[in-house]
């Protein structure tokens, strides 16, 4: 955006829209006098004469300088066009990706906080129906899995303190 705001700025630079007005008034008063010279002569040829091709070279720098603007206006467009493109087209990706990163770490999380616990009790619990009781069961937190962890504890425990009293009764 600077960049283009320098650009519009050399149109200006030699003061060119200074340069402008004061070749209008010179014109103008070219053609005054022109028309003054018409009015009281009433010879149209030495009017014409008069001012005959003073607008040549104002009509081509403005001609140019037409052809200057726009072609400044077409790159501009171009490198805005340049632009949205790629906004249009990596962002969508960027996103994706961001995206995909977020997903895997959610999995991630549930797969370490939900899955490996659980499976973990699974096997412990396959182990007691085994008749494996000496085994520790431990998980450190007191959410779902660790109330049943400790459940499971207290089955084992209630398991192992039965199987004592039928051994001693015997």
């Amino acid at each position: 955006m600077q960049k283009d705001l320098k650009q519009l700025q050399t149109f200006e630079e030699g003061g060119w829209t200074t340069r402008f007005i004061n070749q209008h008034q010179a014109m103008l008063k070219a053609y005054e006098k022109a028309q003054r010279s018409f009015v009281l002569n009433k010879n149209y040829k030495q009017g014409d004469t008069m001012v005959r091709g003073i607008d040549r070279d104002f009509a081509q720098e403005l001609i140019d300088k037409r052809s200057a603007v726009t072609k400044h206006f077409i790159e501009v467009q171009s490198n805005l066009e340049q632009q949205q493109s790629i906004v249009m087209t990596v962002y969508p990706i960027m996103s994706f990706f961001i995206a995909i990163v977020a997903i895997v770490g959610i999995l991630l999380f549930i797969h370490k906080a939900i899955i490996l616990p659980l499976r973990n009790l699974i096997d412990k619990t396959v182990e007691i129906s085994n008749g494996k009781y000496v085994l520790h069961m431990d998980y450190p937190f007191n959410d779902e899995v660790g109330q049943l962890s400790q459940a499971i504890t207290e089955i084992k425990n209630h398991i192992v303190e039965a199987i004592s009293n039928i051994s001693v009764v015997k």
